[in-house]
């Protein structure tokens, strides 16, 4: 008398044989579909010392008092742009690769 586990293995070999590979796909009938980018939009950073400075001043109305560290780190944030300008010669291969060093 066959076991159990025997059935059960004849019965997977009988369907692994038995299938048949899908073919390729008919495609030309079948209506094209497009995906279009949709911009999210700008956002500028933030400090966190600034964004946590703001959520203080929105909860000010229940009670909620920011801390003097937190109000110092907000008010030493420097806005504005820094100009990188190329200095020493490229120490690899590239020649056209200079390092930009910016001071801030």
């Amino acid at each position: 008398m066959p076991s159990v586990q025997s059935l059960a293995a004849l019965a997977a070999l009988y369907q692994a044989v038995s299938a048949t590979p899908a073919g390729p796909l008919n495609t030309r009938d079948k209506p094209a579909f497009r995906v279009n980018q949709v911009s999210a939009g700008f956002k500028a950073y933030q400090p966190p010392a600034v964004g946590l400075l703001q959520t203080y001043n929105k909860y000010a109305k229940v009670g909620a008092v920011a801390p003097d560290t937190v109000v110092a780190a907000a008010a030493a944030q420097q806005s504005g742009a820094v100009t990188a300008t190329p200095e020493g010669k490229p120490k690899h291969i590239c020649q056209f690769s200079q390092p930009h060093l910016t001071p801030f």
